[in-house]
């Protein structure tokens, strides 16, 4: 069963009055009236000069021929052409304002709903990969623990609920030290020289800071909502509340949808959302296209459904809200094995002394300061975060899609458990299905991108 939740549109904030011309005007007591003037032998006929538009000045007002009005009369017209200017003019007013706002908002929109890899030109992406240098590893990336049907990971069969510092991690179990300074992209290469992580860091915008504090209050701000409080002790990633929205295999939430709503919609996080976007387009085109149809399909299948954002292919996303949020290592195995997962951390933490992301395969302690983001396949590749320092903050957010989804797309809309049935009952399409979910995991770490298409001079 698909599960959702919907953000509503974003009206333009902007009205419009009605018509003044339309509007009745107040008149004053009929003993204020002046006699109407004698008409003679003949009934005058109106004479109008221009046609009158209902945008353009009053213009003055028509007098009957052979008569003239008196000055008592003449004031009382003059009185309501004065009125009918002044609405005229709060009308316009409105009517320009309005105008603003919609050009506002379709610019805003705009930039929201340009695509990651329309956005960035191949140019652009070439450019910015070649400023790049890849890090090499030994990880073997197709030994790491996959499901038998290549749709999620495997889980942990030994939970660690133990928290590290950097130093601990380095000194005791021989972990390296990655000073990152969490501007600099660095893809990291496995031993198929596939790049299978990057560290994405943050947007060359003057406004990231600005981002970054926004994004940061607005976290702060939900940790003090009630539906937050008691939930630490149900969270099996670390001691903190944490909270998902999006489209989900499985059963939604709804206690906190409205903080979730308020969250998806601020502008830091929206900004967020769309950069580590570009860079899975950017450094994995094949996922990227794969998450991308996939969404497409279960949009236009369950036309219901909602993405968070419309710049982001991830069907997902979790808002990890506790004031320390330090991760124990795990594996979120419900994930698209092949897939990767965006984490952007936020806070106001000495990045040099904690909150560094911890890469167990890898054996890596990497600096993670806030307003970085890294992308990791989250399924499959151990991750948790170092110790804070007291008074610190730092919160977090992931962006992901679970693998439950591709298997729903690729099964036709159904489940495997239906599909296999059916299958039971044809020998052939039994041993198709076989086939498929056998390569699976082959084809899928075939998504990932090689070295040597992106850096050839670093890989000869």
């Amino acid at each position: 069963m698909l599960g959702c939740t919907t953000l509503g549109g974003e009206p333009c904030s902007a009205s419009l009055d009605e018509d003044p011309l339309s509007a009745p005007i107040p008149l004053s007591p009929l003993s204020s009236v002046p006699p109407s003037p004698s008409v003679s032998a003949s009934i005058p006929t109106l004479e109008l000069d221009e046609p009158i538009s209902p945008l353009s000045s009053v213009p003055p007002s028509p007098t009957l021929s052979g008569t003239t009005l008196s000055a008592d009369a003449e004031s009382f017209v003059s009185k309501k052409e004065a009125q009918i200017r002044e609405l005229m003019k709060r009308w316009e007013g409105k009517r320009d304002a309005r105008r603003r706002a919609k050009r506002l908002f379709k610019r805003e929109k705009a930039l929201e709903d340009a695509a990651p890899h329309k956005c960035a030109t191949k140019e652009a992406s070439h450019k910015h990969r070649r400023a790049c240098k890849p890090m090499p590893t030994e990880l073997a990336t197709r030994d790491l623990p996959v499901a038998s049907t290549g749709w999620v990971g495997l889980r942990d069969k030994k939970h660690n609920y133990s928290l590290y510092s950097a130093q601990s991690l380095v000194d005791e179990l021989g972990f390296c030290l990655l000073e990152w300074n969490g501007r600099t992209t660095i893809p990291i290469t496995d031993s198929a020289n596939s790049v299978v992580t990057v560290l994405l860091g943050q947007l060359g915008d003057p406004t990231w800071r600005d981002a970054v504090d926004d994004a940061t209050e607005a976290m702060s701000k939900a940790s003090l909502e009630p539906c937050f409080q008691g939930q630490a002790s149900d969270n099996r990633r670390g001691p903190f509340p944490a909270a998902a929205i999006g489209i989900s295999y499985g059963g939604g939430q709804t206690k906190v949808q409205r903080v979730l709503c308020l969250l998806i919609q601020n502008k830091g996080i929206r900004q967020f959302a769309g950069f580590a976007a570009a860079g899975l387009a950017m450094y994995a085109p094949k996922t990227y296209d794969y998450y991308d149809e996939t969404m497409q399909a279960l949009l236009k299948h369950h036309p219901s459904l909602c993405q968070n954002f419309s710049n982001s292919p991830w069907a997902s996303m979790t808002f990890n809200v506790s004031p320390q949020t330090i991760c124990f290592p795990h594996l979120d195995s419900g994930n698209l094995p092949w897939g990767w997962c965006a984490v952007t951390a936020l806070g106001t933490f000495d990045p040099d002394r904690g909150g560094h992301i911890v890469l167990w395969d890898l054996g890596l302690v990497i600096r993670f300061p806030p307003g970085a983001t890294v992308l990791i396949p989250s399924a499959v590749m151990r991750h948790s975060n170092t110790l804070l320092q007291e008074g610190e903050t730092r919160y977090s957010f992931t962006q992901y899609s679970a693998g439950g989804l591709f298997r729903w797309v690729e099964n036709s809309f159904a489940s495997d458990a239906t599909r296999n049935l059916e299958a039971s009952r044809k020998l052939a399409m039994k041993a198709a299905r076989e086939a498929v979910r056998a390569t699976r995991w082959q084809k899928g770490l075939g998504m990932f991108s090689k070295a040597k298409d992106f850096w050839p001079q670093e890989t000869k």
